[in-house]
Formats: C-alpha cells, structure tokens, sequence
C-alpha cells in the first residue's frame, strides 16, 4: 500500500502540471489517457493521435498498446506487460511498470543506478551522528539520513543538531519540508509511512 501511494504522487507531480490527477492509481490508469499524459511529460513530447475520450475497452486496450509502444521505441525493456493488463488493473505489472520508469527517468538522468545511489548516500552521510545507512529498507525511518543529506549539501538549510533521533516524525516532516520548499523535491512519502509502527509510540 505505501508504495501504491509513493508512485502515485510521483504520476502525480508530473500530471499536474496538465491538470490532471490520479486519486485511485490502479482505476484511473485503466482507461490509457493518464499513462499517455504521463509519457508526453517524461518525453517532453506529444503524442498526436490517440483516444482522449475511450468509450470502449477496445479503446482503452488501443491507448494502453500505444503507451507501452511508445516506451519500448524509447530503448525502455518491458517483460509480460501488455495493454490488457493495465485497463484490466493489473496492480503487481503497474507497480513494476512505474518502477522501471522511475529509475529510467529519475535515477538514471544523474548518471546513477539504485546501488550507486546509495553508496552515494553513505558517503555524504558518512560522520554524522545516529546515521547508519545500510540499505533501503529501514536507513531512513528516523529521519537522520534524510537531515544529514540536506545539512551536508547545505548546512544554512537545516541544522543537524537539532534534529533527535528519539523523535522519527519530527525529524521526517523537517526533512521533507525543507527539501520541497527550498529544494523543489516533491513530496513523495509522508513521515507516517516511513516510521515503524513500534517507534510511534
């Protein structure tokens, strides 16, 4: 469910900007009009002819084929997915689909693939006191990974001092804010999430 909720702010941050906005992911995308939007946003193009308005599921099954051409005429490698399975809500091949997106359009824009990334992660983080990043699992459920990285590319943003490892939410929330409103990270996870049910008490 959480990560159900992370990708979907992420088609979000790149819907909006066309006025448009997925509530419930796995319905919205059926109909083939969002994936479409989707991919003009990523590829910084229009796709000229398609069903803005399906009717039909042979019409949503044409948009879907369309979307997932269009990704595959862009080098993307997709394996057992078809047009089928997304207007029929395939949740599983949908998660995997906007994964596969992500580290192709987010990840790998810098020049980074996910294991790079965190080694990249450790090290900034490296010597700042209650930071153990070892995967990504659970490294940044209190907060101190996330404060670290900001204090360590800009220290004026954010003071490390005082963040408290026994306060995972307020750590969180501190991060999050500072790097949508002076960074323009979009917000993508709310600290709920992240904590473990067992350090909210």
């Amino acid at each position: 469910l959480q990560q159900l909720k992370t990708f979907t702010r992420w088609w979000n941050t790149l819907l909006i900007v066309r006025g448009m906005k997925a509530t419930n992911l796995i319905q919205d995308v059926r109909p083939g009009v969002l994936p479409i939007v989707l991919f003009e946003q990523l590829a910084g193009t229009l796709v000229r002819k398609y069903n803005e308005k399906p009717s039909s599921r042979f019409q949503m099954v044409e948009n879907q084929n369309l979307f997932l051409g269009l990704l595959k005429e862009k080098g993307i490698r997709l394996v057992n997915i078809g047009g089928t399975d997304l207007t029929d809500g395939n949740r599983t091949l949908l998660l995997g689909l906007t994964w596969t997106l992500i580290m192709r359009y987010e990840i790998q824009k810098y020049g980074a693939d996910e294991s790079e990334l965190l080694r990249w992660v450790k090290r900034s983080t490296q010597g700042y006191k209650g930071v153990k990043v070892s995967g990504w699992s659970d490294s940044f459920n209190d907060g101190l990974a996330f404060c670290a990285l900001i204090n360590k590319h800009d220290p004026s943003a954010l003071d490390y001092s005082k963040c408290d490892p026994s306060r995972p939410l307020e750590n969180l929330e501190l991060a999050f804010k500072v790097a949508e409103e002076q960074f323009g990270v979009p917000r993508l996870l709310e600290p709920d999430e992240l904590v473990d049910e067992t350090s909210k008490d």
